[in-house]
Order: C-alpha cells, then structure tokens, then sequence
C-alpha cells in the first residue's frame, strides 16, 4: 500500500518555517498496537526543531486515512481506567450541557461522563461504533465547522487529529 507523508510547513506553536531536522527513527511502526486485521506500515518518522520558538516536533505527518485505517487504541488496563476515571470527574466538575468529545473512539468517556445525565453529547471519530444513549456519533474527522455550526459549550480533546492539518491539532 502507498501513502504519502504530508511535510509540516510551519512551527504548531509559533508558525515560523524554520524547522530544523534533528533525528530520525528509520522504519518506524505506524501503529503502537497489534491486530490481526491491521496491516503493518511503516515510514522515517523524522524530528524536527522550530529556530524561533525551539519547539521539538514532527517534521512529516502520516496520510491519516491510513493511520486510522482501524481503530487502534482500547485504552485497556489499569493506568487507562484510572486516567478515564480522573478525566470524567474533571469533565463533569466543568462541562456545560452540550459537549463535543473529538477523538472519543469507542465512546468510553462519553459514557462514563453522560452516566445519569442528560447532556447533549457528541463524538467526532472517523471510525463508525455502535450507537448508544450516551452520545451522538458524528462519523467523521474532527473538522472546524463542527464546533462553529453547532456551538458546543465545551469541546474535549481526547484522542485528536485533524484531517487538514490545522494547528495544534496534529502531533
């Protein structure tokens, strides 16, 4: 399978365009995971530092309909309820009543924080779950004019990427 590698044009904290190649890691597994019906790619994952601000980063980002091909992160085991857990009471201690969760992948959060109650809450995640009474899906990714059409009062950043490279929003 071909892909192409989008080059990161300016700094994500400062926008200046003098990044600075650092160290590359050849071959490097796109996918943190194994799964039998994931393939395996891999690419020059490529480091980079901005001259103005010094911001470490990365040089090249991957085609994202390749890297969320599957879904790839269950968030399993102790460290990741434990996380769950502290994120929810942070969200429930200072979310308003219509919530847009970016990257909620298979809607863990979305459940444990819209657990008997009735907020408007939404996922925006590429990859089509299951529906439930927690959340809405919105099938796709995370895209600039669902937070300014619908006017969410508290949008959380779980698990991001954006599909047009917006600043801020791509590692």
């Amino acid at each position: 399978v071909e892909f192409y590698m989008i080059d990161r044009r300016s700094c994500v904290v400062c926008q200046g365009t003098g990044i600075e190649h650092l160290y590359s890691f050849e071959k490097f597994p796109m996918y943190m995971g194994a799964k039998k019906t994931q393939s395996e790619y891999f690419f020059d994952q490529k480091w980079g530092i901005c001259n103005d601000c010094g911001c470490i980063q990365l040089m090249e980002l991957c085609d994202l309909e390749l890297l969320y091909e599957t879904p790839h992160n269950p968030a399993l085991g102790r460290t990741w309820a434990k996380h769950n857990e502290e994120y929810c009471d942070f969200i429930i201690r200072n979310c308003g009543e219509s919530i847009l969760e970016i990257g909620g992948g298979n809607g863990k959060l979305a459940k444990m924080v819209n657990k008997d109650r009735n907020l408007e809450y939404f996922v925006c995640d590429k990859h089509e779950y299951e529906p439930t009474e927690e959340y809405n899906l919105i099938p796709e990714f995370f895209d600039l004019d669902h937070a300014n059409t619908y006017g969410y009062d508290t949008i959380i950043s779980s698990h991001v990427c954006h599909k047009r490279n917006i600043q801020g929003f791509c590692p």
